[in-house]
């Protein structure tokens, strides 16, 4: 059968009986979704979609749910997949499982995506995510996003380590908790120390980001872009201040929905 992408939503009873049509795609597919995979059983059935499909490029599952014991086997016969974008619900450090059984069986990975939906549905209990410095072991990773990941401080530094990275987005879900003022200027003092090679960061939903912070920034030589979504804390003088810090390097901004951020002010000079 020469299909070369599938979506699937379901529990795992119908994915028991959708099994067959993955087996007969053999290497054709390189593209799957599953959605809403929650009835406990979800790691034996990732299993065997790694066992079936050796030509899988890109694996898109979202609403999983499964205990945290689970993880590690996971991802194990995953090995060729590139793309991974996975969204997940907990309210515990199960995070940290999931990026060390990524990063222990993915090691062609390109592009990561980690969405915790448990963020918002436990909002008062995030899972604080602790070992991002293992995502360093993926020497292929150009691509990240994450979003609800609630990071601790040592963490997102540890982010400056990833060498191949070269897309780096951060959704903090409008809580203030995650990233304060001194931890995001530690880490744009990290990045410019470390010479990071991310030419384009995205920052969502933060309410300590400032003007402040987007001069340094200004100043990290590889960022070339920033995009910047529901920021409340930033004006268009830290806008100005990000583009015109280093005039060597063309730098522009995109900003959607920062009430601060007025057209006339910044839109002429990006």
């Amino acid at each position: 059968m020469n299909v070369r992408e599938i979506a699937f939503c379901g529990d795992g009873e119908s994915f028991e009986r959708f099994l067959p049509i993955l087996k007969q795609c053999h290497t054709a597919l390189k593209y799957l979704r599953i959605a809403t995979l929650n009835d406990g059983n979800a790691s034996e059935y990732l299993g065997l979609v790694g066992v079936q499909l050796y030509g899988l490029k890109t694996l898109d599952v979202s609403g999983l749910i499964i205990s945290e014991d689970e993880w590690d086997t996971v991802f194990m016969n995953c090995s060729n997949v590139e793309h991974l974008y996975l969204g997940i619900i907990t309210d515990d450090v199960a995070v940290e499982r999931i990026i060390k059984a990524i990063t222990s069986f993915m090691k062609q990975l390109r592009t990561l995506q980690l969405k915790d939906y448990g963020f918002i549905t436990y909002l008062g209990h995030p899972g604080v995510c602790n070992n991002l410095h293992l995502l360093s072991q993926l020497s292929q990773l150009e691509s990240l996003y994450l979003s609800y990941i609630c990071c601790a401080s040592h963490a997102l530094l540890d982010l400056c380590e990833i060498k191949s990275l070269r897309y780096l987005s951060l959704n903090m879900g409008s809580h203030r908790r995650c990233v304060n003022v001194k931890e995001f200027e530690a880490f744009v003092n990290k990045l410019k120390m470390m010479e990071s090679n991310i030419h384009t960061l995205s920052i969502v939903s933060s309410y300590t980001l400032n003007d402040s912070i987007l001069k340094q920034l200004g100043q990290v030589k590889s960022i070339s872009s920033l995009v910047l979504q529901r920021v409340p804390t930033i004006t268009d003088d830290g806008i100005n201040a990000f583009i015109s810090n280093d005039e060597r390097t063309k730098k522009t901004a995109t900003v959607y929905n920062c009430r601060n951020v007025s057209r006339s002010g910044v839109w002429e000079q990006i």
